[in-house]
Formats: structure tokens, C-alpha cells, sequence
């Protein structure tokens, strides 16, 4: 996700539109697969500010992953807004008041890429878990029947393991 800053680079005070769209794999993320259904877009403005290039853009996606209860394919759409300061390598080191150097973002050349700040951003905005509904019920902790398609004849056994001892006390 490359955006040519070459005619900006020079002129302070320039800016230009953008948007960008890419066909990304599939994210692993703690455990989870984030499959994307159809291609991630990125639109935003890139604006010279003196030394930094500031990109101001929102990422749109559509995602597919398992409900966090049921284990069900749940899609979501999901819009991450970012703003990100970015820095030319031939500027590194010079007297930048004002400005937290460590937030900047460091590129080369003409091009700034901006999969890293969009992939971060992207997991910023994510919900904790998806789910496939409000009211889903999950999979039983017992034989792991979908409680959503149909009820098991499980007993669900509901014993601290630390009261175990109290339990045979009582059967005798």
C-alpha cells in the first residue's frame, strides 16, 4: 500500500487526496484466522507540513471471523480511522520543534508504505470477539453441541473443583 509523496515532497503546504485498495491474506491473530471478504480500502489526504508528511485516512474493510461463543463465521465491517506522521530519512536528526520524533514514522525515497500504520490501526478497531448474535448460546462446555442449533442432554456439572471433597462428603 504505497503512496507517491513525489509531488509534495518539496512544496510545504501542498496535500493531495488518495485511495488506495488491496487484496490482503487472511490475519492470525492470538489464535483467531481474520479472513477479508473483498479487497481493504484506504482513502485519506497526504499533506507536506514543512519536514512531515501527515496522512490523515480511514481503512474500510469487511472481515470474517469465528463468533467468539459458537464458533459460527460472523462477518463484520469495521472503519479505522489513523493519522500518521511521517518523517524523510534525509530529515532524521535535524531540529524538528515542536514534535515528538519518536511518534514519526521513518521512509525513504518517494513512496511511503502504509500497510504497517493500517495493519495497526486495523487491530486497534477490532472488537474484542465477534459475535454471530446478542443472544448467541455457544457450544456446551460437556459433548460441544452448538446450543443455537439444538439442545444436548448433557447434565452440566457446575462443582468448583475445590468443593469436590464436599460433594462425596455429603453423597455418604
Amino acid at each position: 500500500m504505497l503512496i507517491d509523496v513525489t509531488k509534495i515532497k518539496k512544496i510545504a503546504g501542498k496535500a493531495f487526496p488518495f485511495k488506495l485498495e488491496a487484496q490482503w491474506p487472511p490475519l492470525e491473530l492470538q489464535g483467531e484466522t481474520l479472513s477479508f471478504k473483498g479487497p481493504l480500502t484506504v482513502e485519506g489526504t497526504a499533506t507536506n507540513t514543512g519536514r512531515i508528511i501527515l496522512v490523515d485516512g480511514t481503512v474500510s474493510v469487511t472481515l470474517q471471523r469465528p463468533c467468539g461463543r459458537c464458533l459460527e463465521p460472523v462477518t463484520q465491517s469495521l472503519q479505522a480511522p489513523f493519522s500518521e506522521e511521517y518523517l524523510h530519512v534525509s530529515e532524521k536528526g535535524q531540529d524538528l520543534a515542536g514534535t515528538d520524533e519518536e511518534k514519526l514514522v521513518i521512509f525513504e525515497g518517494n513512496n511511503i508504505d502504509l500497510a504497517p500504520q493500517v495493519r495497526e490501526n486495523l487491530l486497534l478497531e477490532l472488537p474484542m470477539s465477534g459475535l454471530c448474535r446478542q443472544d448467541c448460546r455457544g457450544l456446551c462446555p460437556v459433548c460441544g453441541q452448538n446450543l443455537n442449533v439444538r439442545e444436548c442432554d448433557c447434565q452440566p456439572v457446575n462443582i468448583d473443583p475445590r468443593l469436590q471433597v464436599l460433594e462425596k462428603f455429603l453423597k455418604s
